[in-house]
């Protein structure tokens, strides 16, 4: 007996001490969601357009420094801009190493602090959880929501729009693997250290974020496809940076002279939409009983319709999305998007298994 008591001991202590080294965080969209707080979205875009800005200018400075190593002719360096940028967003000294997504989550709570709500893991609907079913959500508790353009979302979604976007990403800008295998590794890190085994929560809603975070990432240089538009609005779709002549310093050098400019604003609102809330696009659990204790708390929130909240908004991401959206929306959304009449509550219920 007490040998089994070490054991379960040293587990535990195992999955604290990965859990803390690992980017996991869940949000309750459920509990407080009457509570009202002003719109985000301006102060999120404020914040991130100010950090394009510092990138964008801290790539020109060590174009500048290093342009004894660039080969004549050349133009601008697209790796630079894509570490500036990084480095930027993340206020961070480096562009990959560390918990990106979870820095910036938290770096959102502090300045987006006016907008959020808080909901503490002890009332929320994964109070539940114990230390063996979610290691980092017992240690970590919960992030804060904000409401953005009409949407209740977790800050833990703009850490995965710009830190999973951007491994979304990469390898499809280098040519190493195209969009569909990106999302497949996004649901593998969801199954795995982002999600059931340090949360104990599958989250389709981070999927969507990630997905959006590549269209981002995509946008600065707009260099492929953009999956969402149609043909003319890719033919005609301007990117945010580019590489501009600088006429001036061109004719004061006598030798053509490149710099990246910004030339868009960032606005969230462009990407965010109603199936980043976990509300709508519910979340799968590691396992039954968890999934049941969940749906439980939830039901017995005043006034809750359970998960998918609104169908509606599902038949708008099924359109959104096309064939996309089997790999972005959970089971209950697709079925509720698909059926033309609006399920009831007790029908939703039965597709619960409650």
């Amino acid at each position: 007996m007490l040998g089994d008591k070490v054991i379960v001991t040293c587990l535990v202590a195992a999955l604290l001490f990965l859990a803390a080294g690992l980017q996991g965080a869940e949000v309750d969209s459920f509990t407080q969601r009457t509570l009202l707080r002003p719109d985000a979205a301006r102060a999120l875009n404020d914040a991130v357009n100010l950090r394009l800005e510092e990138g964008v200018a801290k790539a020109n400075l060590l174009e500048w420094a290093n342009a004894f190593d660039q080969v004549p002719g050349a133009t601008c360096n697209e790796q630079t801009l894509y570490t500036e940028l990084r480095k930027g967003l993340f206020q961070s000294l480096t562009a990959s190493w560390g918990l990106k997504g979870y820095s910036l989550d938290q770096q959102m709570r502090s300045e987006l602090a006016d907008f959020t709500l808080q909901q503490e893991l002890g009332t929320s609907v994964y109070q539940d959880f114990g230390y063996l079913d979610g290691p980092s959500l017992r240690l970590k508790g919960l992030t804060d929501a904000v409401w953005i353009d009409g949407h209740l979302i977790g800050l833990d979604k703009i850490g995965h729009f710009f830190a999973e976007g951007w491994s979304y990403f990469e390898p499809t800008w280098r040519g190493e693997a195209g969009l569909q295998e990106s999302m497949i590794w996004g649901q593998q890190q969801e199954a795995g250290k982002f999600g059931l085994i340090t949360t104990g929560v599958y989250s389709h809603a981070d999927l969507v974020a990630n997905f959006q975070g590549w269209r981002f990432w995509n946008r600065i240089l707009w260099q492929q496809r953009d999956p969402l538009k149609g043909f003319w609005a890719n033919l005609s779709g301007r990117q945010m940076v580019s590489c501009s002549l600088q006429i001036l310093e061109s004719l004061k050098r006598w030798e053509p002279v490149f710099r990246w400019e910004l030339r868009q604003t960032f606005d969230i609102r462009d990407y965010v939409d109603g199936v980043w809330d976990e509300a709508h696009n519910c979340n799968r659990f590691s396992d039954a009983r968890l999934e049941a204790q969940v749906n439980q708390r939830i039901a017995g929130i005043p006034a809750s319709r359970g998960c998918p909240l609104s169908p509606t908004v599902c038949r708008r991401a099924l359109a959104h999305y096309g064939g996309f959206a089997g790999d972005l929306l959970h089971p209950l959304c697709l079925t509720a998007a698909q059926n033309r009449n609006p399920p009831s509550e007790t029908s939703l219920q039965n597709a619960k298994g409650l």
